[in-house]
């Protein structure tokens, strides 16, 4: 395939099929002075099939590139479509370096701090008491990268929408602001949403197909109440009930990684 254009890049190879190049994509909101970091990966030969957008999980508990569940799925991916992956913004006084991708201070909680023992009742008080006055931000650059992707593939191609965590309930901004989207989205792909958590009643009208992927023993948000919430859903929506890792999947990307796969083949 032509390779995309991109204004600054590093090429690296994540593997023989695939090329991944760090871009940095412009903005002119309320972070002037500091672009989004983004890596693009595409397959080296291959003909993509579409495009895919992935919006990480919170970035003040370890929501970046290097997240095992972002990681794996964009990079398993990204043989046969175009990927976009990036962090997002920090203000200076955030507390957040993002230049080194120190997502928080050693004493506080994130993704890759988190193992077998960690205690998640703690965990959970976290995400009942955080209120981050920074989310409309990182709602801005998930807009500004679909449209910087929506603006350097093939427009024939459509884009998919993935999110994990978090970064679910930032995916229906691409509706809100663009009229287009019901004919440019190709699917939604919603991993462990935080229901209950975050604001999801602007799904209700999105037309896209949706697949739901709903961990067991998820102390972020029950099956029951995903169940519940996808009722009111329009489109075609499909829910899969995993038993990996709850809501970190640690251990099972490469399953994962098979049952998105297996859902965006679907629209190929």
């Amino acid at each position: 395939m032509q390779r995309p254009e991109v204004s600054t890049e590093v090429s690296t190879e994540v593997s023989n099929a695939v090329i991944c190049e760090t871009i940095e994509i412009e903005t002119g909101t309320i972070f002037e002075e500091s672009p989004i970091h983004a890596e693009l990966l595409y397959p080296e030969c291959e003909q993509p099939c579409g495009a895919i957008l992935f919006a990480n999980p919170h970035p003040l508990l370890g929501g970046n590139c290097q997240n095992n569940v972002v990681q794996h799925i964009t990079e398993s991916c990204a043989n046969n479509y175009i990927v976009l992956r990036f962090d997002y913004r920090q203000r200076a006084d955030s507390g957040v370096d993002s230049s080194d991708n120190q997502v928080w201070d050693d004493s506080l909680f994130s993704f890759d701090q988190i193992n077998a023992d960690t205690n998640l009742e703690n965990l959970s008080q976290f995400w009942n008491q955080s209120k981050d006055d920074q989310e409309e931000s990182y709602r801005e650059d998930l807009l500004r990268c679909f449209v910087w992707l929506k603006s350097h593939i093939p427009p024939d191609l459509p884009i998919h929408l993935i999110g994990y965590s978090f970064g679910c309930s930032l995916l229906p901004i691409v509706f809100e602001s663009h009229d287009e989207s019901n004919r440019t989205v190709g699917s939604l792909t919603l991993i462990a949403p935080t229901i209950g958590k975050h604001d999801y009643s602007s799904y209700k009208p999105i037309p896209s197909p949706k697949l739901i992927i709903a961990p067991q023993d998820d102390f972020v948000c029950s099956y029951q109440d995903i169940l519940t919430w996808s009722q009111g859903l329009t489109g075609s929506n499909e829910i899969i009930q995993t038993c990996w890792d709850g809501h970190f999947f640690r251990g099972f990307e490469n399953n994962l990684s098979a049952t998105v796969l297996a859902y965006l083949r679907n629209f190929s």
